[in-house]
């Protein structure tokens, strides 16, 4: 028999002790499902952090990229936008996701800090792990990335919510520390 388990996160305790609450779920409209994303990134002489991760949703097999229909939960102060929008392949989606946490070892940059965060674009119904294409965002080559996290057959990627330490001085940003994803059946509504 197949369980099905859902965690809901509700915050995120950081390195000092301070409790991070999630900002909330943003979800692509019905039927639609994640096929590009974009990032907002800080680097600086002091520190490095990951401001805001934007997502773009389109019907399963459209080959049309809507820069005007993004969803986002949490944005951070500081930053800026990598320039251009990263799309998945022509017929494919995606179905997989990780994050890239400082180590403070490479990174300019509070413990719990993301650096990056990528998604893995696949044909959701011809799965194979070998496959596919990774797109990450453009920021610095530092921190580890976390285990890579798929969605189980037949799903997709259709929505995020992050957790958003806010900055309390400007010399010592942290931005997005978590980022949860939700994964949509193919063949029912997104809700």
């Amino acid at each position: 028999m197949l369980a099905l388990i859902v965690l809901l996160f509700v915050h995120f305790v950081s390195a000092d002790n301070e409790t991070v609450p999630f900002v909330g779920w943003k979800v692509c409209p019905n039927g639609e499902f994640v096929k590009g994303m974009m990032i907002k990134y800080q680097k600086g002489s002091t520190t490095t952090a990951l401001d805001a991760v934007a997502l773009y949703c389109a019907p399963l097999y459209s080959c049309k990229e809507d820069k005007h229909n993004w969803i986002m939960s949490g944005e951070a102060t500081w930053g800026q936008w990598n320039i251009q929008i990263q799309w998945c392949p022509s017929g494919t989606t995606a179905v997989g996701y990780s994050i890239r946490r400082s180590n403070n070892h490479s990174c300019i940059a509070q413990p719990e800090t993301l650096i990056n965060f990528q998604i893995k674009c696949e044909n959701p119904y011809a799965r194979d792990i070998k496959k596919g294409v990774w797109l990450e965002g453009k920021t610095e080559n530092c921190g580890v990335w976390d285990i890579k996290k798929y969605c189980v057959n037949k799903t997709a990627l259709c929505g995020i919510n992050t957790a958003v330490k806010p900055y309390k001085r400007k010399d010592i940003p942290t931005g997005v520390v978590d980022v949860n994803i939700k994964c949509c059946n193919l063949d029912f509504d997104n809700q």
